[in-house]
Order: structure tokens, then C-alpha cells, then sequence
């Protein structure tokens, strides 16, 4: 049993830092599309649109990217015996889903238009990775957690 925890803390660790990692990746690479892309994206807007539309995607980006962070080092907090916290499972599975959501959009993005095919495939390759290591990180709290119940009712018990 206590073999079975101690993966299950290591795992949370790893997957924490994955998510993290994979926050700051985000991050980076819309920093990148903006520098390349941006021109083309902002054509026949006026100065006042651009700013509000500039404002309103890097204010997504940055929340989405600080949300990721504290999931995944709420996960490694949790793996290390920290606080456990169920919040940051909460925001995981909503962060799942709404990447899910926009995994299937890149899915249609490939099928309607295959501008660049090798840069959609890539991105599609890096952010199911990156929802993988959210599920995989969401399944190892739970079981965790359950674990850690476990546990307790038995020492409970046999006192």
C-alpha cells in the first residue's frame, strides 16, 4: 500500500511539472504566432480594436497560462504531502475539458483547411500531450486521495 502511494506522489510530481512546463510552452509559442502571424491577424482593424483585441487575448492567455501553473504546482505540492487542496482538481477537469473542446477544433481546423498541415499536426501532437498529462494528473489525486482514505478508515478501525 505504501509502495502504490509513493507512485502515486512521484507521479503527481512528475505531471505537475509537466503541466507547468507545458503552461510556459503556451505561452511562448503565442508569443511566437503573435510576432509571425500578427500582422496578418490585425488587418483592417482600427488602433482602438487592436488594443482591445490584443488586450483581450494575451488577458486569456496569462489567465490561462497562470491557472496551469497553479494546477500543476498544486499537483507536485500534493505529491511532495503538502497541502492537498481540492481546488486546483476542480480547475484540472475544467482545464481538461475545455481543451478537449479545442483539441476537436484543430481536428476540424486539419480536415476544412490544411494551410499548414505540419504546423497544425504538431501543435495537435503537443497540446494532447499536454491534456494527457491533466487527466493522467486529475486520475492520480483521485486515487490518491482514495488511497489515502483507505488508510485511515483501516487505522481507525483497528484502533
Amino acid at each position: 500500500m505504501d509502495a502504490k502511494i509513493r507512485k502515486l506522489e512521484n507521479n503527481l510530481v512528475t505531471v505537475g511539472s509537466g503541466v507547468v512546463i507545458f503552461s510556459l510552452w503556451s505561452l511562448l509559442r503565442m508569443i511566437v504566432y503573435f510576432i509571425v502571424l500578427g500582422d496578418t491577424l490585425l488587418v483592417n482593424l482600427t488602433p482602438l480594436e487592436i488594443l482591445f483585441v490584443m488586450t483581450f487575448i494575451w488577458g486569456v492567455i496569462i489567465i490561462d497560462c497562470v491557472i496551469r501553473c497553479f494546477i500543476g504546482l498544486s499537483a507536485r505540492s500534493e505529491g511532495y504531502g503538502n497541502k492537498k487542496r481540492l481546488v486546483y482538481v476542480v480547475l484540472a477537469c475544467i482545464v481538461f475539458v475545455n481543451y478537449t473542446l479545442l483539441f476537436a477544433m484543430e481536428i476540424v481546423f486539419i480536415v476544412l483547411d490544411s494551410f499548414d498541415l505540419v504546423t497544425l499536426v504538431v501543435t495537435i501532437v503537443i497540446d494532447l500531450t499536454s491534456n494527457l498529462f491533466v487527466l493522467d494528473m486529475i486520475v492520480s489525486s483521485i486515487r490518491l486521495r482514495r488511497l489515502r482514505k483507505q488508510i485511515a478508515a483501516e487505522k481507525e478501525g483497528a484502533v
